[in-house]
């Protein structure tokens, strides 16, 4: 028990913010993901009534750069982007496929007094699948981190998220994706 609590007194203690999360500061960086997945693909038939349901697992990597203003003492808003490829695999028929997809869109983040922070975000774009044309994404996702300052500007950011992830082909609105599941990231930020 012992080794256990100096474990977590030097986490703690470890890089603790010195004003980095101040208000009117700002947040710019991003992250590396890997991201595993569920996927529920709806597709239509020739009977109005009834639609054909496919379950895949997919395994993603994404990258998020993002931009961010402390808009008070510990909680900051911003703007990221994440850029994702992914590839699928049908649990019926064993058929592998890839695609990706580009979104855009808000971030809030609330900090800790002991750098670990909350944050959630939503984002719209488009993506590609070799199944089908072009796509409307529409994402969200809430997740934990922690901020490990390495100086005063600059933190290592490992984050747990669950996000999920809509998609909607541009040409046929009957046929929708639905993704949801765990991601975990490890980010790099600049507080200035």
């Amino acid at each position: 028990m012992k080794k256990v609590l100096i474990l977590l007194a030097v986490v703690l203690s470890f890089g603790a913010a010195k004003g980095q999360t101040e208000q009117g500061n700002f947040l710019l960086g991003g992250s590396f993901g890997a991201s595993f997945n569920n996927r529920k693909v709806e597709t239509p038939t020739s009977n109005p009534n009834q639609t054909v349901i496919t379950e895949t697992r997919s395994t993603g990597i994404t990258f998020t750069p993002k931009v961010g203003f402390f808009i008070t003492d510990g909680m900051a808003i911003g703007l990221d982007a994440d850029i994702n490829s992914t590839t699928s695999k049908n649990k019926d028929n064993n058929v592998k496929s890839t695609s990706s997809y580009f979104t855009v869109g808000p971030f809030a983040r609330y900090y800790f007094p002991v750098n670990l922070f909350i944050e959630g975000g939503a984002g719209i774009g488009s993506g590609k699948n070799a199944a089908y044309a072009e796509t409307r994404v529409f994402k969200y996702s809430v997740g934990a981190g922690f901020a490990a300052f390495l100086n005063d500007n600059v933190a290592l950011e490992p984050m747990v998220s669950y996000s999920g992830l809509n998609f909607t082909n541009s040409k046929n609105t009957d046929f929708k994706t639905r993704n949801s599941g765990l991601q975990v990231s490890l980010g790099l930020q600049i507080y200035l």
